[in-house]
């Protein structure tokens, strides 16, 4: 971060594009830096990694990379032992690079218990990698709409097992207030990741819960080039890819929200985010 200067996070969005082994948003660096607009960039398949780190090391805008599994992608099949290998090794090889870890639980896509029980399996073996590289973690949390909290009162389980205390986000965070309450409750570490979900009138009950939120829990992210907000007009135009060039739309709510300034809105969440990534590495 420039000394001096606020600078707006993302701390999450996919920009690299497995397809084209490129950065979509290569042609919105400019106007990024133009707008004070840092990311992180978040993996999804630990296949494309190397081609991921390759290709985001080009860009200043990027402030670091993470490395992990999107838990959609774990099922009954997958060989845990040898897709913490991969993972290891790649936080021992690109250990000036990689910022967190990505790991979580997916009850929406994956529904059967044999695949539930690995994710489970997996989420337990990648926050012990986390804690013994002293890396923060980035969770994704979503439950089926039948089992609504299922997937959040697992992970806090599993924390609760591992007295893990150490620093993690709970990426599009969707809980009420009381859901809020037991996380905040769970963990001193525990951040909430908001982005466009809040601009959402039918998201009320999450804009209550974030106001029982401190606001040095939370941190700024679009999830691009996935969930895009409602613009100022109410509109959400079908074909056009979220940016992280749309936070402000999110900082502006956060804003509304807390009943602070939009320039107060963007110095908290840069020191969330510095202080969410600043561990010393062992």
């Amino acid at each position: 971060m420039e000394e001096g200067e606020s600078l707006i996070i993302d701390t999450h969005v996919h920009s690299f594009n497995p397809k084209t082994r490129n950065c979509w948003a290569k042609t919105q660096i400019d106007e990024m830096k133009k707008q004070r607009i840092r990311f992180m960039e978040i993996p999804i398949n630990i296949d494309d990694f190397e081609d991921m780190a390759g290709v985001m090391s080009n860009f200043d805008s990027c402030m670091g990379i993470g490395v992990g599994q999107h838990p959609k992608l774990i099922s009954a099949g997958t060989n845990v032992d040898e897709l913490m290998e991969k993972v290891n090794h790649y936080v021992y090889e690109y250990r000036d690079k990689i910022r967190l870890i990505k790991t979580g639980l997916d009850y929406y896509r994956v529904t059967d218990e044999t695949s539930q029980k690995k994710q489970r399996e997996t989420l337990r073996r990648m926050l012990m990698c986390a804690q013994r590289n002293q890396l923060p973690v980035v969770l994704h949390i979503r439950s089926n709409d039948k089992e609504i909290h299922k997937a959040d009162y697992d992970l806090m389980k599993i924390l609760e097992e591992m007295d893990y205390k150490d620093k993690a986000v709970i990426h599009c965070y969707h809980g009420e207030s009381f859901l809020t309450e037991e996380y905040l409750t769970l963990s001193a570490q525990i951040y909430f990741g908001i982005g466009g979900a809040i601009t959402f009138e039918e998201n009320q009950a999450l804009c209550q819960a974030i106001v029982s939120m401190p606001k040095e829990r939370i941190l700024l992210e679009t999830d691009a080039p996935y969930i895009k907000p409602c613009y100022p007009d109410g509109t959400r135009p079908k074909g056009k890819k979220n940016s992280p060039l749309n936070l402000p739309i999110i900082i502006e709510k956060l804003a509304e929200i807390y009943g602070m300034d939009y320039e107060e809105i963007v110095e908290q969440t840069t020191q969330n985010a510095t202080r969410f990534y600043n561990k010393k590495r062992r």
